[in-house]
């Protein structure tokens, strides 16, 4: 049985991705920073807890120790500077664990609204991009940070790209396209099995995958 180590596993699609984690009999070693959830999710059996937050070097590390791979969900708590500094230092301190703990293999959630240098970028990424910069520009801002470091990290990554996340079923056929805008919403379930279908593969092998629906 694999542990994953899973930032973020308290957000909207992070407790989603611990509980398809467990579906899928994988073990959990996952960060919080409420002592009483971390109490209650022992009792999942599988999960084992961590106490700290992802600007705390010795908490990440602790987290990583002995994984086989590595989810990070973390998303903006806030429209704050602080808020992007501790998620962007966060990325630092989880890749240089990583490395320390030997674990290769990274997969991280970000958004349709980050562009990949030299991709093509429509009207509705353009327009979903500058309305996220004008509602928390700092938040839009740590996400290209967190891209560039990701990509200079050395690790096996994949960063997954989705736009709008939301709990409604979509009738629609799961894509996923390199560079092509594939609609304004996806299913939180389809996203979440998606990432952690990504443990086992390498199809998207350093590569930042847009998903949505054909």
């Amino acid at each position: 049985m694999k542990t994953i180590a899973l930032f973020g596993g308290t957000g909207f699609v992070g407790d989603r991705i611990k509980d398809k984690l467990l579906e899928s009999k994988y073990r959990i070693r996952m960060l919080v920073r409420d002592a009483d959830y971390a109490r209650d999710l022992k009792l999942a059996g599988a999960i084992e807890t961590v106490k700290g937050s992802i600007d705390d070097a010795a908490a990440v590390m602790a987290t990583l120790e002995n994984c086989d791979a590595c989810i990070v969900a973390t998303g903006a708590r806030s429209k704050s500077l602080a808020n992007m500094d501790a998620i962007v230092t966060g990325t630092q301190y989880i890749i240089r664990a990583m490395h320390a703990q030997q674990v290769k293999r990274l997969i991280k959630l970000s958004g349709v609204s980050v562009r990949i240098a030299g991709e093509p970028f429509p009207l509705p990424r353009r327009l979903l991009d500058i309305g996220l910069k004008l509602a928390m520009p700092n938040p839009s801002k740590s996400k290209y940070l967190e891209q560039d470091l990701i990509e200079a990290s050395g690790l096996d990554w994949t960063v997954v790209r989705p736009p709008v996340v939301v709990l409604d079923a979509i009738n629609k056929t799961f894509a996923t396209h390199e560079n092509q805008y594939l609609g304004l919403k996806v299913n939180r379930d389809d996203l979440s099995g998606f990432i952690i279908e990504q443990i086992e593969s390498d199809q998207w092998l350093r590569k930042s995958p847009i998903v949505g629906y054909r």
